[in-house]
């Protein structure tokens, strides 16, 4: 089934070169309301780990680091970047600045729903590639951030991480 919205095919990549990001802070652009982009990562945190725990996998503890790195994801896809892997190498090499790591997985979404958390788990959860991803049982930790652009579509990112 083809997904809508964006959705771009995963790639889980263990060690592959990918074109770096333009430079983003990260940082809460004035039309962003945090609170509202923080309740939507919170969303996607709680719908990930139900589906785990309803398919016997053990729930996916949060983690900042992971979801500072993935805010700069977001952030620059909402601010004009590629809506892409591009730089998940990079983001890769930091995450193994920050801990002793076995192995990476990331999902993108995008999308104008009312419901932007719900509508981001559903095309994660049509998705084969994806869903393969999210019921990982050796991941243990996740980063997951939002961001929005200017003209209203909410970016997500969320990654997984093997902890050594």
């Amino acid at each position: 089934m083809k997904l809508k919205f964006g959705v771009v095919s995963l790639l889980l990549l263990w060690v592959v070169g990918c074109a770096g990001p333009r430079a983003i802070s990260g940082a809460y652009q004035p039309h962003e309301d945090r609170a509202e982009l923080v309740a939507l990562a919170m969303a996607v945190h709680e719908k990930v780990n139900a589906h785990r725990v309803a398919n016997k996998l053990p729930a996916l503890r949060m983690d900042g680091r992971l979801s500072r790195l993935a805010r700069r994801k977001s952030a620059a896809m909402a601010q004009g970047g590629e809506f892409a892997h591009v730089g998940f190498q990079q983001r890769v090499n930091a995450i193994g600045r920050m801990m002793q790591k076995n192995s990476v997985g990331e999902n993108l979404a995008y999308n104008t729903h009312q419901n932007p958390a719900a509508r981001a788990m559903a095309m994660w959860l049509d998705s084969s590639t994806h869903r393969k991803v999210m019921e990982r049982s050796h991941f243990r930790l996740t980063g997951i951030a939002v961001a929005k652009s200017p003209s209203g579509q909410y970016y997500f990112t969320q990654l997984f991480v093997w902890p050594k």
